[in-house]
């Protein structure tokens, strides 16, 4: 299925120059007594024209992060959780939650 979209992207996309993209990730919490939050985080990069890595899932290895050379399918999990848009969203939020729970 994750090879048919990327596909289907990467066909969509032919002949298109600005190749812009983002990965975005909302975060939420609700507390016990109805308060809520939600942080909005992406991650910044471009669609490429051919898949490159075998990590990753979905369109990891079309999608490469903004200031890197390679696509997120290239990277290691442990760097791709580093700077990943849902990294940055949950750790927005933890503030928020510390100073609600801590």
């Amino acid at each position: 299925m994750d090879a048919d979209n990327v596909a289907l992207l990467l066909a969509n996309l032919e002949g298109v120059e600005d190749r812009t993209a983002h990965f975005l990730c909302a975060a939420a919490a609700v507390l016990p007594d109805g308060t809520e939050h939600v942080v909005l985080a992406d991650w910044p990069g471009s669609v490429l024209e051919a898949a490159a890595g075998e990590g990753g899932f979905g369109y990891d290895p079309i999608f490469r992060p903004e200031g890197l050379e390679v696509s997120s399918g290239e990277l290691t999990a442990a760097e791709k959780d580093a700077m990943s848009h849902r990294r940055r969203a949950f750790t927005a939020l933890l503030p928020w939650l510390h100073d609600r729970l801590g």
